[in-house]
């Protein structure tokens, strides 16, 4: 669908966005090898106070002891704030699903930055989602995500193309 000329300019740029994150791999971004587990693509439902949120965690993954959530971004500006109502989110489902505090982060492939958002600053928009209650609101997701574990731990999805096979 695309002219032949623009066909190429997309690709220079996904190839330029690749590169990027490979660069920041081991510096921004802890190598692949650092980490103990490592989900992409983990499907979202999240339903709180008449509200049903869908989604798709870009990254979830371990380094030790210590939990990243990665929200991928190609924007050409770096403007983190209007990302985190989506992240605070996330990092909730995340929470009550598996019990895992992970560290919520928008990497901004095109300037090569992480931008990671403080505990206080993503509870801060759980509590104007769902009036500060907690507990129980994520049914689905915390169904689901469970399931999804299992399929990428044993490999049982298959037809994603990982970062790690690029």
């Amino acid at each position: 669908p695309f002219a032949e000329g623009e066909k190429e300019r997309l690709l220079a740029e996904v190839r330029a966005l690749l590169r990027r994150y490979r660069g920041m791999l081991g510096r921004e971004l802890p190598a692949l090898e650092e980490r103990a587990e490592d989900y992409r693509e983990l499907p979202l439902v999240l339903p709180l106070k008449g509200t049903v949120w869908h989604g798709v965690l870009d990254r979830v993954y371990r380094v030790g002891d210590r939990w990243y959530l990665d929200d991928y971004k190609t924007d050409r500006e770096v403007r983190p704030e209007a990302y985190r109502l989506q992240l605070a989110l996330y990092r909730r489902a995340l929470l009550e699903a598996w019990g895992v505090r992970a560290e919520a982060r928008l990497v901004y492939l095109r300037a090569g930055r992480v931008r990671a958002f403080g505990e206080a600053a993503l509870e801060e928009f759980e509590g104007l989602v769902d009036g500060g209650g907690g507990g129980g609101h994520a049914a689905a997701f915390a169904f689901y995500l469970p399931i999804m574990r299992w399929m990428f731990a044993s490999n049982q999805v298959s037809g994603n193309l990982s970062l790690k096979q690029i």
